[in-house]
């Protein structure tokens, strides 16, 4: 076997002679483009694991007969030479699997509309992806989990109220009634409102401090309100209101909100209601949560830490709240090549 070791020169440089002698040749218009050699440089600059020598040399792109052949030839090779070569954790994900989930979801940006709602067939948003499931799929997984858990918090809230049929007590039962089918019918609904963002900067502002103030302490006053007209003291009534105003008071819609992480706005979606028990609320998180149950198998568990480390491999770029393929070449081309090549043994690529 023959091994490039780093000490020689770059591998690119040995098709140097070629672009001189043949500027309008295949190769040369091939990689004519600075996508394209980013490839090249990426496929041929992968290291063996344990000689640290190239495991590849760039003398077979002159044997390619065409532009198509030699895209082909690079594309099919960026992905698992980038995914080695990742900064940080080359070996969190396997090649074969972070091909099969990339093209996963080229193929569900491939059938996206773009002029269908605020869908786009280049952005990858956390929020956006839950039809890739099953529309009516995901929806009925959400709707039957609100059917669910409703009645359970309706229960823990009523629960010290005592069993009559005084005014008071069937105002109580109604509202938890009320309360349970409400968010069974927002679970069903076939959309879901965009995620707000958390800006915890706002603490920083004497303004903003005081609207937060204000907006906390009327949201006490009514759950104040509500317990004594029920006549009980329930602790999640409370913190529910807390919770709401807390939303009211540090959350900001995602399209007036400054560029973030694009796993944010889910993340903040769900802290602000799950955890103030606001089912409800966290429409675009629980309806995500509920997607990653429905895609199992197809996409990772922890898609946004997924989609993250993409990102540093340089097989993702981000545009706002948005994952995007690096190259729209490389969008395509996972559509159309939804299974990885079978990759050869290190002894053996050279042949």
């Amino acid at each position: 076997m023959r091994v490039m070791v780093r000490a020689q020169p770059r591998p690119l440089a040995a098709g140097h002679d070629t672009f001189t002698t043949a500027p309008g040749g295949t190769l040369a218009r091939s990689l004519a483009t600075p996508w394209r050699l980013n490839l090249a440089a990426t496929a041929y600059e992968e290291p063996h694991p344990d000689t640290l020598a190239y495991v590849r040399e760039p003398d077979h792109l002159l044997t390619l007969a065409s532009p198509s052949a030699v895209r082909d030839h690079l594309l099919a090779r960026y992905l698992p030479a980038a995914a080695h070569q990742h900064p940080t954790r080359p070996d969190r994900y396997r090649p074969d699997q972070t091909h099969h989930w990339l093209a996963a979801l080229a193929a569900h940006l491939a059938t996206t509309a773009p002029a269908a709602s605020t869908a786009s067939s280049t952005d990858i948003v956390l929020h956006q992806l839950w039809p890739m499931a099953g529309p009516r799929r995901v929806r009925t997984a959400d709707t039957l989990l609100a059917a669910l858990l409703a009645p359970v918090f309706a229960t823990l809230i009523l629960s010290r109220v005592s069993i009559g049929f005084s005014p008071r007590q069937l105002f109580g039962a109604s509202g938890g009634v009320l309360l349970a089918l409400g968010t069974v019918w927002q679970a069903s609904r076939p959309f879901v409102p965009e995620p707000q963002t958390l800006q915890l900067q706002r603490l920083r502002s004497p303004t903003h401090r005081r609207q937060l103030a204000r907006t906390t302490t009327s949201a006490l006053a009514f759950g104040l309100a509500f317990v004594l007209v029920l006549g009980f003291a329930n602790v999640l009534v409370l913190v529910g209101w807390l919770g709401l105003g807390l939303r009211l008071g540090l959350a900001e819609r995602l399209k007036d909100a400054p560029l973030t992480d694009p796993r944010n706005p889910v993340r903040d979606d769900l802290a602000f209601g799950l955890a103030a028990g606001l089912y409800w609320l966290a429409g675009a998180g629980r309806r995500y949560l509920d997607f990653l149950l429905c895609v199992r198998g197809r996409l990772p568990w922890r898609l946004g830490t997924f989609l993250n480390w993409s990102y540093e491999a340089g097989l993702l770029r981000i545009s706002g709240v948005a994952y995007q393929f690096r190259h729209r070449e490389l969008q395509d081309w996972l559509t159309t090549h939804p299974t990885p090549r079978q990759r050869a043994p290190p002894a053996a690529l050279y042949t």
